[in-house]
């Protein structure tokens, strides 16, 4: 594909999605097929080292990493996707006023984000990260595990209570009551009842479920009701017994007061896969706390996101320019 900024009376789409990693590192194939799909478009590289931050020719931006810096500078930008689910780069005044329509690849991560949560449940139920430390201590014998053994649970008649309960949190829902656990789900209205769950209630009635549940199952996107809504309070108010999971968003938590938490015992352990501040730095108690299990943000990534990455793009870009915005998927902020 032609990476030239002389566009030749195509379509611009800038594109940020030419990093190091693979999960954000657009394959040939896949812009192979977007060349051969739809010829009337162009991939235009920035924001990502050795391209320009701007370009203020384009229509679309596909990637992850826009800024306010960015939308302000770019006056034909119509359309911005996102590869991962959150879109918070782009919940700014500016999208809103100027009717820019936001999508997001919230199902193509669907399977590998419940596959994550159910790793990190089972993981922390059963005391498999405890056998981590045991065996490199030089402790790996029955014997020794035995001294966690009123740690180790069955999940059957457990309680998850879900925050962020959109597809993903749904699609782990229906995972973890296969397994005999009572679902309660939280999302910002109360007005969606499933099969899977007892309950679903809305964010601000959530506060006096926590002390219900075994397992808090934190997916909820960054904004401005749940930035740190996971503090000392909230901390406080889970059984001494219950794991907080986080696979949403960091800044969600005050990472601080979860250390702290942890330290005491005042909850059981945690799974995270997301932080603060990223990546998490070595110097971090949450290398260390034993009843700790992390992994680096991968919660979503599969060999399988590439393939289903370009279908969604390909399907909703050839929906966009028929001016066919009602056969979008995946619509976060509609265009006006």
């Amino acid at each position: 594909m032609n990476f030239t900024s002389e566009n030749g009376g195509k379509k611009s789409i800038g594109c940020d999605l030419f990093l190091d990693l693979q999960m954000f590192r657009v394959p040939d194939f896949a812009l192979k097929r977007i060349e051969l799909s739809i010829p009337q478009v162009q991939i235009a590289p920035m924001n990502c080292p050795g391209y320009p931050l701007i370009r203020p020719d384009i229509e679309i931006y596909w990637g992850n990493r826009i800024s306010e810096e960015i939308i302000a500078s770019s006056d034909r930008l119509k359309w911005i996707h996102f590869g991962s689910v959150g879109t918070n780069h782009a919940d700014v005044q500016m999208v809103r006023e100027r009717g820019i329509l936001v999508t997001n690849s919230r199902d193509i991560v669907n399977a590998a984000m419940v596959a994550s949560g159910l790793a990190h449940i089972t993981t922390l139920a059963r005391g498999i990260h405890r056998v981590f430390y045991l065996r490199k201590d030089g402790h790996f014998s029955r014997q020794k595990f035995d001294q966690y053994f009123n740690e180790v649970q069955d999940l059957n008649n457990q309680t998850v209570l879900i925050l962020g309960y959109g597809s993903i949190g749904q699609a782990l829902a229906k995972v973890l009551k296969s397994l005999g656990m009572k679902i309660i789900g939280v999302r910002r209205s109360s007005d969606v009842l499933d099969s899977e769950s007892e309950r679903v209630v809305g964010l601000n009635e959530s506060a006096s479920l926590i002390g219900e549940a075994d397992f808090i199952v934190n997916l909820l996107p960054l904004s401005e009701d749940t930035y740190q809504i996971v503090d000392s309070v909230f901390l406080a108010a889970m059984k001494k017994s219950a794991f907080f999971i986080n696979l949403g968003r960091g800044e969600t938590v005050v990472e601080s007061d979860l250390v702290q938490a942890l330290k005491r015992g005042a909850i059981a352990g945690a799974g995270l896969d997301v932080f603060e501040r990223e990546p998490l730095g070595p110097d971090s108690p949450l290398l260390k706390l034993p009843n700790v299990v992390v992994t680096p943000h991968v919660a979503g990534v599969t060999q399988s996101y590439w393939a289903k990455q370009t279908d969604l793009f390909i399907a909703n870009l050839e929906a966009y320019l028929d001016e066919d915005f009602s056969s979008m998927l995946n619509v976060v902020s509609p265009a006006s």
